[in-house]
């Protein structure tokens, strides 16, 4: 009994605090290939690279990654010989090998959103956000969907707005963000990089990634 209660305190400490367990996805590379090249993973799952001495990989842009360029994103990367990649956000990663990018040795990884957040998939976008990417200017609407009209609803009243570097640091805040009213931002003054917008409007956390460059 005492270890029946003791199993069933653990599994409600679990579920409480929001705890998931998360899976490996090995990446090793074949000559100067990754392979598997283009997976998909769920948020919270860790990309393991196991390569050779010679290979690396950081994450480019699209369009850098389309040209088989090697100029990196802030995003991630590893050291040659590889490593593990956690909490990638939510969207497309488009990674090289940094010194064999020009002959194709490249990758792709789809991370999967889990239920409640969003990274601006069409039509069902909390908030919007433009222009995106930006020179640190941009504007900042949040949506109602909750009635068909568009009109305030109970809780979407008032939300909290806060913005994330890649390390996860706070860089700005906005505690009483309004909802269905444009709100303009300007952060011209920080570095160029990818960062993350998150409200909350006290039912759930909805999240974008926002280029400034």
């Amino acid at each position: 009994m005492n270890r029946m209660k003791k199993y069933l305190f653990i599994l409600a400490f679990v579920i409480y605090s929001g705890f998931a367990f998360s899976d490996s996805v090995i990446i090793v590379n074949s000559g100067f290939t990754f392979s598997p090249d283009d997976i998909s993973i769920n948020s919270g799952d860790i990309v393991d690279f196991q390569l050779e001495s010679f290979h690396n990989a950081i994450e480019v842009s699209e369009s850098t990654w389309m040209e088989n360029g090697n100029t990196p994103l802030p995003g991630f990367s590893t050291p040659f010989g590889g490593g593990q990649v956690a909490e990638l956000s939510s969207g497309v990663h488009y990674y090289v090998c940094s010194v064999h990018a020009s002959g194709g040795m490249k990758g792709k990884i789809t991370v999967i959103a889990p239920s409640g957040i969003n990274d601006g998939a069409p039509g069902s976008m909390k908030f919007s956000l433009y222009p995106n990417p930006s020179n640190g200017q941009f504007t900042i609407q949040y949506n109602s969907p909750d009635s068909p009209d568009g009109s305030l609803s109970g809780n979407d009243l008032q939300a909290s707005l806060e913005i994330y570097n890649i390390l996860g640091d706070k860089i700005y805040e906005m505690p009483g963000f309004i909802s269905l009213t444009s709100n303009e931002i300007d952060l011209s003054s920080i570095p160029d990089g990818n960062y993350f917008v998150r409200i909350y409007d006290r039912k759930k956390i909805y999240t974008q990634k926002m280029i400034k460059q």
